[in-house]
């Protein structure tokens, strides 16, 4: 598995993509739990048939280490499971950003 990171330039073209239902896309901040965060990107890939992209992105007030040991535990898991799923992975995301792309996966 291999964690490809991005430029900011790219974040919002990829966010786009991500809506014609072939992708999903996760988020975490200083609150998420990451146990609970692993489980249930997992159980959501799985579960959309369809999905060959996923996104995740980490709020700034992840620390990096932790959320490139996650990205790679989900990666694993997912590889694991057989699927051939694209993933892109965005740490520390400024916290307004973060809300921004929050504000719009919400609505």
């Amino acid at each position: 598995m291999q964690i490809r990171e991005t430029d900011f330039d790219e974040r919002l073209d990829l966010l786009e993509n991500i809506e014609d239902g072939k992708g999903e896309v996760f988020l975490c901040d200083k609150k998420t739990n990451r146990n609970a965060f692993h489980n249930k990107t997992v159980a959501k890939l799985m579960k959309n048939t369809e999905a060959t992209h996923a996104m995740l992105i980490f709020e700034e007030s992840v620390p990096h280490h932790r959320a490139e040991r996650t990205a790679k535990k989900i990666g694993r898991t997912i590889e694991g499971l057989h699927r051939a799923i694209q993933m892109d992975v965005f740490f520390d995301v400024p916290r307004d950003l973060f809300a921004m792309i929050r504000k719009e996966c919400t609505s």
